[in-house]
């Protein structure tokens, strides 16, 4: 029996056909020809605010931010406090390997309480279907709060070494070598991320595999306390654990 595929990178599969097509035929996906200008559609919010969103249909690559897939097993989350995978206790720090070529970079939205997010990875087409013009003015219409759309990054990640509980006579694995987190970019944790790929590019590993410390640190502002991801390049993933 075949397994039904996940919409999202349904959608980004078909996005990336897309661009590709065109571009062969010396298109990019807005029928603007390849080497020229593309150019920015503008909508209003309801309040009358201009809103740019960018035409185009290529995907969004690590320089557009300063391709893989997403199917991950464990989830990671990350407050003031520290690291939590799939819910765990606070862990002060995991090792992990970064494919950088498996990152996604996208464009995303937030909107909402409870907070609901959508995306984009090629600029036109929002992940789960419709145009992307139309979702940002979705997300605002709807929320007056909204920020408009920030850049993000999927970012699938290996366990290096076993992880274990940090509770004190607490012996549960919370994840093995081979397990692979993901996370998403959140809108004030991008600048950690782009610091990091700066180091990494430095290094000459930007499409390669490197082992990294993935920290946290503590962040306020406006009254509020929240907690970003800090990345340490330990060096390129060791050939045995890829």
């Amino acid at each position: 029996m075949t397994e039904a595929k996940n919409p999202v990178l349904a959608a980004m599969d078909a996005a990336r056909a897309n661009a590709a097509a065109l571009a062969s035929n010396g298109l990019a996906s807005n029928g603007v020809a390849t080497g020229g200008s593309v150019p920015a559609v503008q909508t209003h919010n309801p309040g009358g605010t201009m809103v740019q969103h960018q035409a185009g249909g290529v995907p969004m690559t690590a320089d557009d931010a300063m391709l893989g897939s997403f199917n991950v097993e464990k989830w990671l989350k990350v407050s003031e406090h520290g690291i939590q995978i799939d819910g765990s206790p606070n862990l002060d720090e995991v090792e992990v390997d970064i494919n950088l070529p498996d990152v996604l970079y996208c464009m995303a939205v937030k909107f909402g309480n409870p907070a609901q997010y959508l995306k984009t990875y090629d600029r036109v087409h929002e992940a789960k279907g419709g145009s992307w013009a139309a979702a940002i003015d979705r997300a605002m219409a709807a929320d007056a709060s909204c920020r408009g759309a920030y850049k993000s990054a999927d970012i699938p990640m290996r366990v290096a070494n076993p992880v274990e509980s940090p509770k004190k006579g607490d012996d549960t694995i919370l994840a093995t070598p081979d397990d692979v987190l993901g996370y998403s970019m959140s809108t004030t944790g991008m600048t950690e991320w782009i610091n990091f790929l700066k180091k990494v590019k430095q290094a000459g590993l930007d499409e390669a595999s490197v082992r990294v410390k993935l920290g946290f640190k503590k962040r306020e502002g406006k009254g509020n306390t929240w907690g970003v991801f800090t990345f340490t390049l330990v060096g390129e993933t060791p050939v045995d654990a890829e």
